[in-house]
């Protein structure tokens, strides 16, 4: 059986590469063409990360945990913000599915912060923020690091990041 005419259009918005056809897609997470609406999105060849990260400040159910799994996938930068204050939902799904999207949406800026977070956490959220303090990191040259994580202070006066910082700053001097 093929395609409805519904399915098809979203398939086509998707190859238009317009901000109407992103913001007309994302419109239909909503709806019962969630499924062709993320593939487009995903399979989208433009930006859309501006129209994301706006859907996910006001975005609440279905379309909060489509949009976050669409920020992790396409590596959505700009979407950190939201995905750090959801990890805190009072809704247990949307944290989870904020928790999980962490690692694809986090920048260098975030890598402090991260540090401290994995300080305080234990078990698959432990786990999860390493994941996203590796990810914060990379690309990172030498210099950038040391400035970035040296002194980081976490439980115990020292940290995981803090001795990273300094055994890249050895390694340097050898």
């Amino acid at each position: 059986k093929g395609k409805g005419t519904n399915a098809m259009a979203i398939e086509t918005a998707g190859r238009l590469g317009t901000a109407t056809s992103v913001d007309a897609l994302i419109a239909a997470l909503s709806t019962d063409y969630k499924a062709e609406a993320t593939a487009a999105l995903l399979a989208f060849n433009g930006n859309i990360n501006e129209r994301v990260t706006t859907a996910l400040k006001t975005a609440t159910g279905d379309l909060q945990l489509a949009l976050l799994d669409i920020a992790n996938t396409r590596r959505i930068k700009s979407a950190s913000p939201q995905v750090f204050e959801l990890i805190n939902s009072s809704d247990a799904t949307v944290a989870a599915a904020a928790l999980k999207a962490l690692p694809g949406v986090v920048t260098k800026d975030n890598a402090t912060q991260l540090a401290g977070m994995m300080d305080k956490a234990s078990g698959e959220k432990a786990a999860i923020y390493q994941q996203a303090f590796t990810a914060s990191i990379k690309g990172m040259n030498a210099e950038e690091l040391i400035s970035r994580l040296e002194g980081t202070q976490c439980r115990g006066g020292t940290s995981c990041p803090d001795q990273l910082a300094k055994a890249v700053k050895e390694a340097l001097a050898k």
